[in-house]
């Protein structure tokens, strides 16, 4: 089935053609070809690995679905276990030497070096061996595990180096979050990824999955989380009020700044004025007229004159003619009549005049 598995079986149940009904094959089935036979019985599986050297070995750690043979000198520890406390750093101390027997641990990570050394974290579990425990020149895994369920005598008495795994148990049943808030949305796969990461449950002689996790130590807390970063979220805290604060405050001088500096004339347009400019003058859209000389007509003799005197200075603009001269004083220009209609529209002119001497509101001529 896999490489880490050795299953048993055996199809005991009906024969199907996949080449004519392969709609019928819904469960586990033994093919030969396109004849497949039905596994009706569950099958079982056993943890397969068929060659574990132990010539020349002395230490044995698992790591995950892994099983690492080395022959090493000595072991030195880092830090020191506490129980259900945090771990301290301490000066290197060696805690096993080869003459001690066999190692066995389990660890959540191992490296190694390029100096033939083995770098390990988060070990427990840590037992001893005789030398002639280990059956030679090979091993198969289930033999590997019953001698290691079976193996009594710890490494460490006072639990501080390779402590048993019961010590060590904060809570013995949480929930597991993937963070605070129970899921996330990044549209990667994530969920898929926790599960393989987090899922393992230790079935079939398989490891359980081992890492990192923050817990409350408050017991009515029913959850721990694997992500969380205390620096992020003060950055995130930070971030979430000054940016809304500077919006805030940019909007507010950018509102002030327009009322100053932008009105709606007379003529229901939208203009700036310059910081020189009289912001509330009732002239405010006719600025052009405002600057020239204003002269206020009350009555329609001032409007008369007025008209004459743009009558005469048209005429003294106009060139003068070689007929408008003393000697055609008398010419027939002034002796044409005029018309009864144009005489009748001047009459009624003079009637309106002489009824509306003086308007009901001055008249404004810009």
């Amino acid at each position: 089935m896999s490489e880490f598995f050795l299953c048993h079986h055996k199809p005991d149940g009906p024969v199907i053609n996949s080449a004519k009904d392969n709609t019928k094959l819904n469960g586990f089935f033994e093919c030969h070809g396109v004849h497949c036979t039905k596994i009706k019985r569950p099958f079982s599986c056993d943890r397969y690995c068929s060659r574990i050297t132990t010539a020349n070995i002395n230490t044995l750690i698992m790591h995950e679905d892994n099983v690492i043979a080395a022959d090493c000198e000595n072991a030195v520890a880092f830090n020191e276990a506490r129980g259900k406390e945090h771990g301290v750093r301490i000066e290197p101390t060696e805690f096993w030497k080869e003459d001690d027997g066999n190692l066995l641990t389990n660890c959540a990570t191992v490296t190694r070096e390029s100096d033939n050394r083995i770098t390990a974290t988060d070990c427990l579990n840590g037992t001893l061996l005789e030398h002639d425990a280990l059956p030679a020149p090979f091993m198969n895994f289930t033999q590997f595990w019953a001698i290691y369920d079976n193996s009594t005598h710890a490494v460490d008495p006072e639990q501080k180096f390779l402590p048993n795994q019961a010590n060590l148990t904060i809570y013995s049943w949480k929930k597991l979050f993937i963070n605070l808030e129970g899921c996330v949305n990044t549209l990667r796969g994530e969920c898929k990824d926790f599960v393989a990461r987090y899922g393992n449950d230790g079935d079939n002689n398989t490891a359980q999955s081992r890492y990192q996790c923050y817990y409350n130590k408050d017991t009515n807390v029913e959850f721990v989380v694997a992500r969380y970063d205390l620096d992020k979220v003060y950055r995130e805290l930070v971030v979430s009020l000054i940016v809304p604060i500077v919006l805030f405050v940019i909007s507010s001088i950018s509102l002030c700044v327009i009322t100053k500096s932008v009105k709606v004339g007379d003529d229901a347009k939208m203009r700036c004025v310059c910081a020189g400019d009289d912001s509330d003058d009732d002239g405010f859209g006719n600025a052009a007229a405002a600057k020239q000389p204003e002269q206020v007509y009350d009555t329609d003799d001032d409007v008369v004159d007025l008209e004459q005197q743009a009558v005469e200075l048209d005429v003294a603009a106009e060139p003068a003619h070689p007929f408008d001269t003393q000697e055609m004083i008398g010419s027939t220009k002034s002796l044409i009549p005029l018309s009864p209609t144009e005489q009748q529209s001047t009459e009624d002119q003079d009637e309106k005049a002489a009824k509306c001497d003086v308007p009901e509101k001055p008249l404004v001529i810009l």
